[in-house]
C-alpha cells in the first residue's frame, strides 16, 4: 500500500510542520514575553527610580524648610531673650537709680536732722554757760 505510506508520510509530514510551526510560535510567544517582562522590568525601574528621586528632592525640600523653620525661630528666640534682657537691665538700672536717689535723700534728711539737734545742743550748752556765768558773777 503505497498510498498508505504515502498518506502517512504526508500526516507525519503534516504532524512535523505543524510542530515546527507551533515551536517557532512557541519560541516567539517565548521571545515576546521576555521583551514584555524587560520592558515591564525597565518601566518599574524607571517609576521607582523616579519616585525615590521625587522623594528625595521633596525630603531635600524638607530638610531645607525644617532648618529654615529652625533658624527663624532661633532668631526670634534670640531677639526675644535680647529684648527681655535689655528691659531687665533698664528696670536694674532704674531701680539702682531710684535706691541711689532714695539713699542720698535719707542720708541728707538725717544730715539735716542731725544739724539741728547739734545746734540745738550748742544754743542749750551756751544758754547754761551764760546762765552759769551769770550766776558765778553774782556770788
Amino acid at each position: 500500500d503505497v498510498t498508505a505510506l504515502a498518506l502517512q508520510d504526508e500526516i507525519k509530514d503534516g504532524t512535523n510542520k505543524v510542530r515546527d510551526e507551533l515551536k517557532s510560535q512557541g519560541d516567539s510567544l517565548r521571545g515576546e514575553i521576555g521583551g514584555v517582562y524587560r520592558d515591564a522590568r525597565a518601566h518599574t525601574d524607571s517609576q521607582v527610580t523616579a519616585v525615590r528621586d521625587e522623594l528625595k528632592a521633596e525630603g531635600d525640600s524638607l530638610r531645607g524648610e525644617i532648618g529654615g523653620v529652625y533658624r527663624d525661630a532661633r532668631a526670634h528666640t534670640d531677639s526675644q531673650v535680647t529684648a527681655v534682657r535689655d528691659e531687665l537691665s533698664r528696670d536694674i538700672i532704674a531701680g539702682t537709680s531710684a535706691a541711689v536717689a532714695y539713699t542720698d535723700a535719707s542720708s541728707l534728711a538725717l544730715q539735716d536732722e542731725i544739724k539741728e539737734k547739734a545746734d540745738e545742743t550748742v544754743q542749750v550748752s551756751r544758754a547754761y554757760t551764760d546762765k552759769s556765768v551769770r550766776d558765778a558773777r553774782k556770788e
